[in-house]
């Protein structure tokens, strides 16, 4: 096939990868002939400049027809921009994966360093009773990613902090870690300068093993704004309640508020996305 230029979120031209986009699929659990179905009809309609956002609708569209499961957990990374647009419900995301991974947990808590105080976004203490410090960088669109100087102003500030022992959980604990997370990715430089100086990056597909996608599947933490039963404004509504992943829904006297029909919708949909 010849060359086709797609061209991304922030407008730049890439040839288009076929085996990348058989692999996002696959990723989510999607049958292997489902995927090979889909690429080969993308690619057998692939325009010049069509757009990355375009294709992704194409293909969860063409998902969706006969794998449902597949189809939502395909969509897992746009739905995560719909905790937006403020950054304190992908905190809050952050946390519950968190809590899954048997950590615990405590949110926008403040701790005084040798210089200066730092709110820490996530602090959290694993079951080895290691003291993680989590920095959350939510971006509202998909090509933005966190640089160098994200990366060079968290690691001054776990500096800070690192030889200091703190009342958390019930403890004296020193941070072992500080950690940044982010719902997008990284550049190379970031990535580079954190390998170097020591510090725990997360992105959606940074490291190659404990990522954010893997990490959401691997726990079964799911964002509510994933739920196609519930409109917007409701997810919106949920959000501003605290309800932020689909768990919480389904644990929450706020699920009774939608009827019998929506409510069996939600429970399906949910069903659906926890199935292996």
């Amino acid at each position: 096939m010849t060359e086709i230029l797609i061209k991304k979120e922030g407008g730049e031209l890439e040839a288009f990868d076929a085996e990348k986009l058989r692999q996002s699929l696959l990723r989510s659990n999607t049958s292997i002939i489902s995927a090979d179905n889909i690429v080969k009809e993308i690619e057998e309609n692939l325009k010049p400049e069509t757009t990355t956002h375009e294709i992704y609708r194409k293909a969860f569209d063409l998902l969706k027809k006969n794998e449902r499961m597949g189809a939502l957990r395909y969509s897992i990374r746009r739905s995560i921009f719909g905790l937006g647009p403020n950054g304190f419900p992908f905190e809050k995301f952050v946390e519950k994966v968190f809590q899954k991974m048997g950590y615990q947990t405590k949110v926008g808590i403040t701790l005084n360093g040798n210089c200066v105080s730092h709110e820490i976004d996530v602090v959290a203490l694993s079951p080895k009773n290691e003291l993680l410090l989590t920095e959350i960088k939510f971006h509202n669109e998909l090509f933005l990613k966190s640089d160098t100087k994200v990366t060079l102003y968290i690691k001054a500030r776990f500096d800070d902090l690192k030889n200091i022992k703190f009342d958390l959980f019930g403890k004296k604990l020193k941070p072992k870690r500080m950690l940044l997370v982010t719902n997008t990715k990284f550049t190379e430089n970031a990535v580079k300068y954190a390998e170097c100086a020591g510090l725990n990056l997360i992105s959606w597909d940074y490291p190659q093993k404990g990522n954010l996608h893997s990490l959401i599947y691997s726990t079964d933490t799911y964002p509510i704004s994933i739920l196609e039963s519930l409109s917007s404004g409701e997810k919106t509504h949920l959000i501003s309640e605290g309800i932020i992943t689909c768990d919480d829904l389904m644990a929450s006297k706020q699920l009774y508020q939608f009827s019998s029909e929506i409510i069996s919708e939600i429970t399906d949909e949910v069903k659906s996305i926890n199935s292996k």
